[in-house]
């Protein structure tokens, strides 16, 4: 393969896992495989097969993979985000072993507690003074886990959406109107799919259902994370805690 196209291939395996929150090397051994004269279209063409291959996927609740609509100051930008109702949903009528995880969960704590985080990555040279490929990693956990799940490193938080600081700048979005998409997504006024109303989960070798209700909980993040989110001046800010009376 050609330096140009190698190097070409390897710059857009980078950005594309670190939109992804996943690991470069799988994804490069995937989409270049035995094809070593392959262009660089076609690497990006199977690279964004590998990422992509499950977005599509459909269920009671839609699809896995929707288009979480965030109204910013130059437009609407479509995020590309985990429905979370059909992530549930599925993984329980596909598996009965979280089925009957979900099913103790909800008997012992009737309604769960989701956890947001929020943080900006940049990704490679941290001290570029362009946005060098950064991007937005919004994650959730269950505050109701067990220490051995919430403790395990691949498990313990749920990604949700990897928006860039290029595609928000463009249309002058902040990861707290990302933020407040999402929470209004999950908890909507009067809807009758709602994380507050709750959703039943089914497995086909069990009779009973699962009524799975969630709260919004605790943000678990850093303190510049906190100024975005609630769009706060920080420690320059006569108020830089929304909670507290300083």
């Amino acid at each position: 393969m050609p330096k140009r196209i190698r190097d070409e291939a390897a710059d857009f395996v980078m950005k594309i896992s670190s939109e992804a929150g996943v690991p470069a090397q799988p994804i490069a051994a995937c989409i270049v495989g035995s094809g070593s004269e392959a262009s660089g279209r076609t690497l990006r063409r199977r690279a964004q097969e590998t990422l992509h291959q499950f977005d599509s996927l459909e269920g009671m609740h839609g699809h896995l993979i929707q288009d979480l609509l965030v109204v910013g100051k130059k437009g609407t930008l479509r995020v590309k985000a985990l429905n979370l109702f059909a992530f549930v949903h599925h993984a329980a009528l596909l598996s009965l072993p979280f089925f009957d995880f979900m099913h103790g969960l909800v008997q012992r704590h009737r309604t769960l507690t989701i956890a947001l985080y929020t943080d900006g990555v940049v990704p490679r040279n941290q001290i570029r003074p362009d946005k060098a490929g950064s991007f937005e990693a919004v994650r959730i956990t269950v505050c109701e886990f067990p220490h051995w799940l919430r403790t395990r490193k691949g498990l313990r938080w749920i990604p949700i959406c990897y928006p860039t600081h290029d595609d928000m700048d463009e249309h002058e979005v902040t990861i707290s109107n990302i933020v407040i998409a999402l929470l209004k997504s999950w908890f909507p006024s009067g809807a009758s799919r709602s994380f507050e109303v709750g959703i039943f989960l089914r497995h086909e070798s069990r009779s009973e259902t699962v009524h799975l209700k969630m709260r919004f909980g605790p943000m678990p993040q850093d303190a510049d994370a906190f100024k975005h989110v609630f769009s706060l001046k920080g420690s320059s800010g006569q108020s830089p805690c929304p909670w507290c009376s300083n």
